[in-house]
Parts: C-alpha cells; structure tokens; sequence
C-alpha cells in the first residue's frame, strides 16, 4: 500500500507476503495514517533501496519536497524478513509517532525513528512493548552495518519496554 498526501488512513488486519517494494508506505504528508494488527513477510528484493515493511513518513526525492507526517502509529504488527538489509518499521520525520507492541524478526533494525542530515525532524515519539528477533550484521549494496534493535534521534522521544 503506498498513500501519498493522504489523511485519516487505516489498514488493519492486512496480510503482505512475498513484495519487491514496501509492504505499507506514508509518502509526502500523510496524517493520521495507522497500520494495526498487520502481517508482513518475506520481502524479495535484495537491491532497491528503502524497501521497509512499514514506512509511516517518507520523503519522496522524486517531488524534491519534504512535508512532516502527524499522527502515525504502527501498533500490534508482525514483520518477518528473510532478506534483512532494511528497518522494520521506519520513520525518517513525523510528529506525534506512536510505534507499540509489534513483533519483528530479521530485519536489519527492528526500528528507526530518525531526522536525517537534511533536517527532516521526529517529535512527540513513543517507542514502547516491541519485540525484536534476529538483528544482524548485514550487507546488501547499499549498505554495510551492525544492525541494533531500535535507533533513535529527535525530539521528545519516549523508548519503554521493548526487548531484544
């Protein structure tokens, strides 16, 4: 699913297996986005870059803008990758960001909440009862790095709970 300058968008209780490019993708201001009690396995791309299993605030380099997303939650989710080079659920910017109780196994890191050195921001995040399984050092050609469980860098960041 990928929502672009979307508001008030739900996806619950869905199942994505086997995809090429993003399982669930908020591109260029999308607010109040929530991906809940979703599936997500076995991405199959080992090239493109940026292929998350959740995206909830993505630039679009294409459009050259950058708009911050608010209200995006991933809550009770499922992610399982067999090709770990990407985060498991990622924000790059986004205000008021809750991502809580998901399960995530075998992805580079589990989760990333960051601004970026082009300024993109993260404020106002919880990060709380998440679990991660199997992060590893990977490499793909984008990347080589030491995976960790969740990354963080913005402000007002609340990180409680969650185990590795």
């Amino acid at each position: 699913v990928w929502a672009e300058t979307c508001d008030y968008v739900t996806i619950e209780r869905c199942y994505v297996n086997n995809y090429t490019y993003g399982g669930f993708m908020a591109v260029n201001t999308c607010n109040h986005f929530y991906v809940l009690h979703c599936k997500i396995l076995e991405v199959n791309n080992t090239y493109y870059p940026n292929t998350y299993p959740i995206s909830l605030s993505a630039y679009d380099y294409d459009e050259g803008s950058w708009a911050r997303g608010v209200d995006l939650k991933a809550i009770g989710n499922y992610i399982k990758n067999t090709i770990p080079f990407w985060e498991g659920i990622d924000a790059h910017g986004g205000e008021y960001v809750v991502i809580s109780e998901n399960t995530i196994v075998g992805c580079r890191d589990g989760i990333a909440v960051f601004e970026d050195e082009r300024g993109f921001t993260v404020r106002n995040v919880i990060v709380s009862n998440n679990h991660i399984i199997g992060s590893q050092e990977t490499e793909s050609s984008h990347n080589t790095s030491i995976s960790a469980g969740i990354l963080v860098r913005g402000y007002d960041i609340i990180v409680k709970g969650n185990r590795k």
